[in-house]
């Protein structure tokens, strides 16, 4: 008997879920913007333990329509979205939720010059916690939590995760070797110089960013008055075009 009535309750959800993915389609079509986003929502009360729903809602708030309508409010739906998603979901499924509220944190931070990280400092902060538990060896995650820490100026925390990412990414990542490099050289631009090179001479990896890291190093040179080596790289950019 239970079986029969999972198996109506299954039919029923499955009619409605139709319902509101066509009622959803015929107001997106319509240009009724507002009214087609919340109807669409519907889904995600409907179908709590479907992670598809959650990811398409959040896309739909980064869509510039969908944002010109909902403004500021499209980012506390989004926050809301991955929170309910992170309570719902299976523990598989929950690393999209929570690289999606981390990039949420970074773009209300850079956006409010700082402002809105010093109204919900506790609220970032429990949650940074929160994701270097879980995640603690990432590496888009952690990516992401280097960036927060970066704009919220915890200086400390951040190097320390960043020298963790070169060595995750065993240098092979272009970003981080970027930013390592970079905070290196803010002391000693020699040693960004030497690591630099050093990797380019160790990973054929980054043989198609060739044009970004030559760049680079012409500015290094540039900034030790080092007319030798910036001609060389000069011409190394141009032996590339």
């Amino acid at each position: 008997l239970s079986q029969k009535k999972s198996k109506k309750m299954d039919k029923i959800t499955e009619k409605k879920e139709k319902e509101i993915i066509d009622s959803y389609s015929l107001l997106y079509n319509n240009k009724k913007i507002r009214q087609a986003v919340l109807t669409y929502k519907k889904l995600l009360f409907l179908c709590p333990k479907e992670a598809k729903y959650y990811l398409n809602y959040l896309s739909l708030h980064k869509e510039e329509e969908v944002f010109a309508e909902f403004l500021q409010n499209s980012y506390s739906e989004s926050l809301d979205t991955c929170e309910r998603a992170i309570n719902n979901l299976d523990t598989n499924d929950l690393e999209p939720f929570y690289q999606r509220k981390l990039e949420i944190f970074i773009e209300l931070i850079d956006g409010s010059f700082g402002s809105w990280y010093n109204n919900n400092t506790k609220q970032v902060n429990n949650f940074i916690d929160e994701i270097s538990g879980k995640y603690s060896n990432n590496i888009p995650i952690l990516k992401r939590l280097y960036r927060l820490l970066c704009i919220i100026d915890k200086e400390h925390e951040a190097n320390i995760l960043l020298n963790k990412l070169y060595v995750l990414t065993n240098g092979n990542d272009i970003e981080i070797l970027f930013s390592k490099v970079g905070k290196i050289s803010e002391t000693d631009s020699n040693e960004g110089i030497k690591l630099l090179e050093s990797n380019i001479e160790n990973n054929k990896n980054f043989i198609p960013s060739l044009n970004l890291i030559y760049k680079r190093l012409l500015q290094l040179y540039k900034t030790n008055n080092n007319i030798k080596m910036v001609n060389h790289y000069d011409t190394l950019i141009d032996n590339l075009n």
